[in-house]
């Protein structure tokens, strides 16, 4: 008899356990998460000033300060906008 008691007490913490986990996961799972991502556009240009290819990337921000269209712009000069004396490369960011 005591053995069966102890296995219901047991299987009952078990279960409130549970229970509390589920109430703590819904009450998480109310904020929103906003993704702060910058798009860069990247055009190469050849020797003589015609356009080789344009590619697209994603960069994603970590601060909402950063998220603006100016400092995309900034951030994808920072990445891609690299020039040689062979090659250029024009760079238009904006936030998305």
């Amino acid at each position: 008899m005591e053995e069966k008691t102890i296995v219901l007490v047991v299987l009952l913490a078990v279960v409130a356990i549970g229970l509390v986990g589920l109430v703590n996961l819904n009450s998480q799972s109310g904020a929103t998460v906003i993704e702060r991502n910058c798009m860069c556009s990247i055009t190469m240009y050849g020797n003589y000033g015609d356009a080789l290819g344009t590619q697209t990337q994603l960069v994603r921000v970590r601060s909402a300060e950063s998220w603006t269209d100016a400092a995309c712009q900034n951030l994808c000069d920072q990445y891609y906008g690299r020039s040689s004396e062979y090659s250029r490369t024009a760079v238009v960011g904006t936030a998305v």
